[in-house]
């Protein structure tokens, strides 16, 4: 049964993962792209169904290597529309970088809602649409490609 449910929340996360993709690219703007997801965002308050079901999915993928890893994958393929999304759009800071920030910030308001109901997705646009307005200037000395490297457990 576990293993049933596992997949059926692969699938599932799959699903959301290619919708939010499909839609940010027809986003003509960076700061539209930010405000739809955020506002995507708004229909999870964390405790319904769908928020719990990813929540449980990360939480089993510390336990479960294929899962991690076909997790990462769905993740990754997310993070990489995100990143060509966001050059096709001008963004000229390290654009692997800020999908991946933007992927996490997404996943870490869904997991605050659920301690925090209150919490409103939509006022973080503001923080976010700064943050990709940086990297719409020109690339100053600390940008460009980052070397990333792997945590190794001791």
């Amino acid at each position: 049964m576990a293993t049933h449910s596992a997949e059926r929340g692969r699938t599932t996360r799959q699903r959301l993962l290619d919708g939010l993709a499909a839609e940010l690219t027809a986003r003509p703007g960076i700061g539209e792209g930010v405000d739809w997801l955020l506002g995507e965002l708004s229909r999870y308050s964390g405790a319904d169904p769908a928020s719990l079901l990813v929540l449980e999915m990360f939480l089993a993928s510390t336990r479960l290597p294929e899962l991690r890893e076909r997790l990462g994958v769905q993740i990754g393929g997310f993070r990489a529309v995100v990143a060509s999304w966001l050059t096709a759009r001008g963004y000229r800071g390290d654009a692997e970088a800020a999908a991946a920030l933007l992927a996490a910030s997404l996943d870490g308001i869904v997991l605050h809602r659920v301690l925090d109901p209150g919490l409103d997705p939509a006022a973080q646009a503001g923080p976010l649409r700064a943050m990709f307005a940086a990297g719409q200037t020109a690339p100053g000395p600390a940008s460009g490609p980052r070397t990333r490297t792997r945590r190794t457990e001791a």
